[in-house]
């Protein structure tokens, strides 16, 4: 296996202790860059957020095959999961395949049917299978936060951080937080994400390669050509091109936290022996390049094979003019970290205007305030000079 090795300009940017990383995760430009927190979980407190019967299930099996294996049909029952896999075993650029029904064309809900069609169909094999956004069927309290959430995690960054720090971020998402499980040569082919946000990744087990190009329009030429590929060894000449033009080219190791920007187009490998065992959750900063990328979701600078739905998008958006309207209401009072000469106050400013400036934004949050027949109130944070039609 040849991987070559990436320049310096190329490396992640590591951070040493759990505060430099919350503060970057809350109020920095982590655009076009990989910020990795090196012994993470432990810093953060995160070691046994994983449940146990998936990290014993993870360290006893090579593929994900022997892991569902691990775990009890009861178990496999109330869990779902997308599980993408290559015929024969034998990797075709661009030919990766989602296990969606079985043979019979029954659609396949729960990790119990994927497995048992897994045990049916012998088409399947295990190399380059991966397992995706793992998580609870039903949706549950989760503690401490008495948020709704399907996360397996007992435990997330958000946790980490103060509850009026969570709620003083445009967006912050555990509900749908999933765990990825992979064998060598297997992960996320090159993509962006369907909403510009970005993503905090806790890695338990194995190693995985990470690539990243620079966000907007000049990575879309790398994208028409090479949409979901896996950047395999040996994939040929064209894809190894492509990687020269990377930005950021980063090794994730067992025990590693890390973030970065999902409108970033990247994809993310798994390498080696050993299973990897990662768990992300999805944010928007209260930094106002962050807000900004958000906007450009579904716009001419966010590659359009890569749009949600309009529905999803507009859902999402319904629940960012719910946070501002909460962190309007924190800076009106002056509530921390929305007090007045703070650096939250100063991003909270330039991002509620950027935010107000979208049309759907704005009209959820005047709903949500109730003052859709006057001005919005978030004018009366910060430049008291910013006029009504900033906001509708």
């Amino acid at each position: 296996m040849h991987y070559f090795l990436p320049k310096s300009s190329f490396c992640p940017r590591l951070v040493e202790t759990a505060e430099e990383f919350i503060d970057i995760a809350l109020l920095g430009d982590h655009m076009d860059d990989v910020v990795v927190l090196k012994d993470g979980l432990k810093k953060l407190g995160m070691e046994n957020a994983m449940p146990k019967d998936i990290l014993a299930g993870v360290a006893k099996s090579s593929t994900v095959r022997e892991f569902l294996d691990t775990l009890s049909p009861d178990r496999l029952q109330h869990l779902k999961g997308r599980i993408y896999y290559s015929r024969q075993g034998k990797w075709e650029l661009g030919k990766e395949k989602e296990l969606k029904r079985s043979s019979k064309g029954e659609k396949l809900e729960t990790l119990k049917s994927k497995k048992d069609e897994l045990a049916r169909n012998k088409e399947i094999r295990d190399d380059h299978m991966y397992l995706a956004e793992m998580r609870y069927i039903e949706k549950y309290r989760h503690h401490p936060s008495d948020e709704w959430a399907k996360t397996l995690l007992t435990k997330d960054v958000r946790d980490c951080v103060s509850p009026n720090e969570g709620e003083a971020t445009v967006y912050w998402d555990r509900y749908d937080e999933g765990v990825f499980i992979g064998g060598h040569e297997s992960g996320s082919p090159l993509h962006v994400d369907q909403v510009s946000w970005s993503n905090i990744g806790k890695n338990w087990s194995g190693y995985k390669v990470m690539a990243l190009w620079k966000y907007g329009v000049s990575s879309f030429p790398i994208l028409d050509k090479h949409l979901r590929q896996l950047f395999v060894n040996g994939s040929g000449a064209e894809q190894m091109a492509a990687l020269k033009d990377v930005c950021k080219l980063v090794l994730v190791s067992p025990g590693d936290v890390f973030l970065f920007s999902g409108a970033n187009a990247h994809t993310v490998m798994s390498i080696g022996d050993a299973l990897s065992l990662t768990a992300y959750e999805s944010f928007v900063n209260l930094n106002p390049r962050h807000t900004e990328v958000f906007l450009d979701t579904a716009t001419e600078n966010h590659f359009e094979d890569c749009w949600p739905d309009e529905e999803v998008l507009e859902d999402i958006k319904e629940e960012v003019a719910e946070s501002l309207a909460n962190m309007t209401f924190m800076a009106e009072r002056g509530v921390k970290p929305l007090s007045p000469k703070t650096k939250h106050l100063a991003s909270f400013e330039a991002c509620r205007r950027l935010l107000c400036a979208d049309k759907w934004v704005n009209k959820c949050f005047l709903e949500t305030t109730g003052v859709s027949k006057r001005p919005c109130v978030c004018n009366n944070v910060g430049d008291q000079s910013s006029s009504a039609d900033d906001c509708g």
